[in-house]
């Protein structure tokens, strides 16, 4: 990993867009930070209690991946909570084949009803191949995301079998400090902003950057887009008028989260498993994230992982020292997985580099597995 200036106090790089260090080492979002507050296991309950009242057969759906996170969801709301779960699995085609396996593994053990969803016509494969090489073409960090828009739209299948089942509630298990706040930086927006008006400014740069690069303007990648903007933020103003009665929120908004609790729960109850040669157990699941570690680690010596790692020392999850070893494990990029994710839709290491010669010149990490 290289040898950067790192916050004294959480492990942010100063590469990290927009951050600051004050006289004694420690960054602008250790200064800022608010720790997060669920809002408790009895708001919770008053949501179940509102769901059950409705008489459906089913009390909620989940948003089931066969990552970590998800898989916890699916044990607490079936055996804890003892709900009726509908659980919906997309076939990512960029999915890790151990993921597909944990869901039909851990729904078999629960007994929990699953629904697979499924791309149309290879639409998944030509977004993501379209929008790769729209962004070697002519780079910006705020379009890194658009690798990943086309899974967005699965929350579009989800919506529409909640609604034909009479389903009240969707729930999805992201843990609450995987919300990436470079991203924001990247879209021009303060990485501590949030409301209403974050979401329409994201919204927004996103028409600019297209109209930058109007290589991304495909039929694919735009109705994928436009999909993932109304449906994925449970605040998009036109989910009400679309899905009335449906509600969407995320489990850890309620429940503390625990990355122990999690993992020896999934592993001891539902036979969890990752892949043997992948160092962290989160979002392993999907292949794209070897990609995007790729570019952000190249370009600015960080991935997601630091973000993640920082919030959890804020909060007292996990000491500094920890999450520094970690990521100098965790942040190795391997060119076979970027290669193996490339490969899904017929593109190798190679035809990235011929895309923009000069563009790789900027690169400042060699550190590739």
């Amino acid at each position: 990993m290289m040898r950067m200036r790192r916050c004294k106090q959480c492990v942010l790089p100063e590469t990290i867009p927009n951050i600051r260090f004050d006289e004694e080492g420690v960054c602008n979002h250790c200064r800022n930070h608010k720790p997060f507050v669920p809002l408790g296991e009895e708001e919770l309950l008053k949501l179940f209690h509102r769901t059950k009242e409705t008489g459906q057969k089913y009390d909620c759906i989940l948003g089931l991946s066969g990552g970590r996170d998800s898989s916890y969801g699916l044990w607490v709301l079936s055996k804890y909570y003892k709900l009726n779960v509908l659980a919906i699995h997309y076939r990512n085609p960029f999915s890790h084949p151990i993921a597909h396996d944990n869901v039909k593994r851990m729904t078999d053990i629960l007994g929990v009803p699953l629904i697979e969803t499924k791309q149309k016509k290879r639409v998944h494969e030509k977004c993501f191949q379209n929008n790769v090489r729209a962004f070697f073409k002519k780079p910006s960090p705020a379009m890194i995301s658009m690798m990943c828009i086309a899974c967005k739209s699965k929350w579009v299948d989800i919506y529409d079998i909640a609604k034909e089942n009479k389903v009240p509630l969707i729930l999805a298990c992201s843990n609450p400090y995987e919300s990436t706040s470079f991203k924001k930086e990247f879209h021009g927006v303060p990485f501590d902003a949030s409301g209403p008006k974050v979401y329409l400014r994201r919204l927004l740069t996103g028409i600019k950057e297209l109209g930058r690069n109007p290589r991304y303007i495909k039929l694919e990648t735009v109705m994928a887009t436009m999909q993932a903007y109304i449906h994925l933020d449970s605040k998009s103003p036109l989910l009400p008028f679309l899905y009335p009665g449906i509600k969407k929120t995320d489990l850890f908004y309620y429940l503390e989260w625990s990355e122990d609790k999690v993992l020896s729960t999934i592993r001891n109850e539902l036979g969890w498993k990752k892949p043997d040669d992948e160092v962290s157990s989160w979002r392993f699941d999907c292949r794209v994230a070897r990609i995007k570690d790729f570019i952000y680690m190249t370009l600015f010596g960080f991935t997601e992982k630091d973000d993640l790692y920082s919030k959890m020392i804020r909060d007292g999850l996990v000491s500094r020292k920890e999450a520094l070893d970690r990521l100098e494990k965790e942040n190795k990029v391997s060119i076979m997985a970027v290669n193996d994710c490339l490969g899904v839709c017929g593109m190798d290491i190679e035809s990235l580099f011929s895309l923009n010669k000069d563009y790789w010149s900027q690169y400042n990490y060699l550190g590739f597995a």
